[in-house]
């Protein structure tokens, strides 16, 4: 009886190797790939961000397609520059019409002033600015023109590789400057 028992341990100890096996297989047990972005034809754009001339700092500028509402992002410095990132690791844009949006950053995100977090391949909420009164303690305040209520739009080609943009406190304009 124990050679019955010790055959039949040995005949599940074969079929959860060859599961395991078949699982990693298919599953992957491999390095992990990255996604070619070569096909996206991305553009890496830099630039300045600024309100009534001054810098902009340590808000998320965000360039959206608004049929998609898949974006790009850069984190604006002290001096209001900005680089765009296509994900987190990836620098760049998809050539085309944007909707400007400038999001104040939230409490947890100012103290950092790189150009790196969530985007077009790790969308969050687009809404999220707070509300203009909540936002004396976590940064600048963004009129809502620019950020939950942008109609503002900007051209992206192939050729873009800079951004200039000085935005108007009363929401009469944005100047693009090359």
């Amino acid at each position: 009886m124990k050679t019955k028992i010790s055959l039949v341990n040995r005949g599940l100890v074969y079929q959860l190797g060859f599961l395991s096996a078949l699982f990693m297989g298919i599953f992957g047990c491999s390095p992990t790939s990255s996604p070619n972005y070569a096909s996206l034809g991305l553009v890496k754009v830099s630039g300045t961000l600024k309100l009534d001339g001054a810098p902009l700092s340590n808000v998320e500028v965000r360039f959206e397609n608004p049929e998609t509402s898949i974006y790009s992002y850069g984190t604006t410095n002290d001096s209001g520059r900005f680089s765009l990132m296509f994900d987190s690791r990836t620098a760049g844009i998809i050539p085309g019409r944007k909707l400007l949006r400038v999001l104040p950053k939230q409490k947890s995100e100012s103290s950092t002033t790189d150009s790196t977090g969530a985007s077009e391949g790790e969308q969050d909420d687009p809404d999220r600015a707070a509300p203009a009164a909540e936002q004396s303690s976590a940064g600048p305040k963004v009129p809502e023109c620019y950020s939950r209520k942008s109609a503002y739009f900007i051209q992206i080609t192939g050729a873009t590789s800079s951004l200039d943009l000085d935005l108007k406190s009363d929401c009469s304009s944005v100047s693009e400057g090359k």
